[in-house]
């Protein structure tokens, strides 16, 4: 093996170990109940990732750059997937697909499966940002990656928070003894 592709090999699994979480989050944002997909996408982002490495161009941070990469391909895949129907049930997820900590309790498993049966109804740009906010990232980084003002992102996020309360209220979570919002 060449220098240059092991150079190339190293920077690929740094940006991928360093933007892991983050892809996860979109991949999961975009297909919250069919895993199969969740996976494709993964591994698409993580090819086109490999295939378009070489033109990062250090002007902004990498891993702006890598969500971009990252949202770009995923519009492109759930287009092309839009068509298949979600039969897949969110109680087949396995574990380590929704993110936990270790004070979770089975109150908290419940709720947060509640919540990502919500997320699966929002638009994809919808799930695009509440992936960013799930993420922790700030407004800023938000903006930065999405290529909209802050303010903007801001106001997104207020919408979907409201569109999930509704969603909420009137019932949509599939299970009323959630407690997600209060």
């Amino acid at each position: 093996m060449t220098t240059r592709r092991k150079q190339r090999e190293a920077q690929y699994y740094e940006v991928m170990n360093e933007c892991n979480s983050t892809i996860s989050h979109l991949c999961r944002a975009y297909y919250p109940l069919d895993d199969y997909l969740y996976k494709d996408l993964y591994s698409e982002i993580g090819l086109r990732l490999w295939n378009k490495l070489h033109l990062f161009k250090h002007n902004s941070d990498i891993k702006t750059w890598v969500y971009r990469l990252s949202i770009n391909t995923a519009n492109k895949h759930y287009r092309r997937h839009a068509h298949m129907p979600n039969v897949i049930s969110i109680d087949s997820l396995p574990e380590e697909a929704l993110p936990r900590t270790d004070d979770d309790s089975e109150e908290k498993e419940r709720q947060r499966k509640c919540l990502y049966r919500m997320i699966d109804r929002l638009n994809p740009n919808e799930r695009a940002i509440i992936a960013l906010y799930l993420d922790r990232k700030t407004s800023t980084e938000m903006a930065e990656s999405l290529g909209i003002t802050p303010s903007n992102v801001t106001t997104r996020i207020n919408r979907i928070k409201e569109k999930l309360i509704k969603m909420h209220n009137n019932g949509e979570d599939e299970d009323p003894q959630s407690e997600l919002f209060q």
